[in-house]
């Protein structure tokens, strides 16, 4: 298949935030790929982005844009308590959708997404674009293949500095539904399923040490796997720097990925694994085309999603019963 032929076009919804900042730098200029349409809700913005990117048309309203019969599919990257509405509207306009992580702020509203687009035929998937990561594909190869023996302990890690300004709508639990749980969590739970397996319980205590916002910026999650391994993920908006961190501890080995190097360690010794790591954003997009094109399906589907904010709102549920 030539890349004219494999080309799909975009709209790119919310496309001020990550889409400015990761996703269209990451996708902009492929072949393959073509900005269609970017909507944010000022059409100055909207038309400066389009400009900088080389998008065919700019818009203020997304139904106007979901009207606009060049657009093959969207990515959606707005806050999560917006992602149904849009969901159901560009299903229903015929288009297929990637959408940014959490999926939603409920159960309900993403098995809602999940029947309007089976309803509609369309593709829905949600980015974790984690899974892309040649490291963590690379630990979850090790793990599939028994090469460390049974996962018994998982620890993962995301911590920086970002401030929660009262005025960003990741600050506004309306919007957001959550602080650090659901922005940096969401990544680290979707991991952990991706890498271990099913959950079957996650406890969490939270705290706001740094901004005055209503919430939390750091937090630590405890997992119970079906399997009964268990693990713990610690996230913050309130370290100084910016620091990632894997660990999987099994009964053969152990691996681990920090600030990215990767190791593994068994009886036979420690080897340094040094993998090229490619863009993560430009991956998920090119996989869920490929999808559209007749490939598998994307590595992550709206099933993923769901799960995801299930565990999310446990996760909720914990640090209330806590008082935390």
């Amino acid at each position: 298949m030539s890349a004219a032929d494999a080309r799909v076009v975009w709209g790119f919804v919310g496309a001020g935030g990550v889409a400015r900042r990761r996703m269209l730098p990451a996708v902009a200029g492929l072949p393959q790929v073509r900005v269609g349409a970017v909507m944010v809700r000022e059409m100055a913005r909207a038309e400066a982005i389009a400009a900088e990117f080389g998008a065919d048309a700019a818009y203020d309203d997304v139904h106007a844009m979901l009207a606009d019969p060049r657009l093959e599919a969207v990515y959606i990257a707005t806050p999560p308590a917006s992602h149904r509405a849009l969901v159901e509207a560009a299903a229903a306009a015929g288009r297929h959708i990637l959408l940014e992580k959490p999926m939603a702020l409920t159960v309900a509203d993403c098995e809602a997404m999940e029947q309007a687009a089976e309803r509609a035929g369309v593709l829905l998937s949600v980015c974790f674009p984690m899974r892309h990561s040649a490291a963590m594909v690379r630990l979850r190869d090790w793990l599939l293949a028994g090469d460390l023996g049974d996962c018994t302990y998982l620890r993962a890690q995301m911590a920086k500095w970002y401030p929660l300004d009262a005025v960003l709508w990741r600050a506004d639990p309306a919007q957001a539904g959550g602080g650090v749980v659901m922005d940096l969590g969401s990544h680290l739970l979707d991991l952990a399923v991706w890498l271990v397996g099913p959950l079957a319980s996650v406890e969490a205590q939270v705290a706001s040490r740094a901004w005055a916002v209503p919430v939390e910026d750091s937090a630590l999650l405890a997992l119970r796997f079906e399997s009964g391994a268990l693990g713990v993920l610690e996230m913050s908006f309130a370290t100084a720097g910016n620091h990632t961190a894997v660990e999987v501890y099994g009964t053969h080995g152990t691996a681990r990925q920090v600030d990215g190097g990767l190791w593994r360690s068994t009886p036979a010794g420690v080897e340094e694994v040094v993998l090229a790591e490619d863009d993560v954003y430009r991956l998920e997009l090119l996989d869920f085309q490929q999808a559209l094109r007749g490939g598998p399906p994307p590595r992550t589907s709206a099933a993923d999603g769901r799960v995801n904010t299930h565990w999310l709102r446990q996760a909720y549920l914990s640090a209330a019963r806590r008082g935390t």
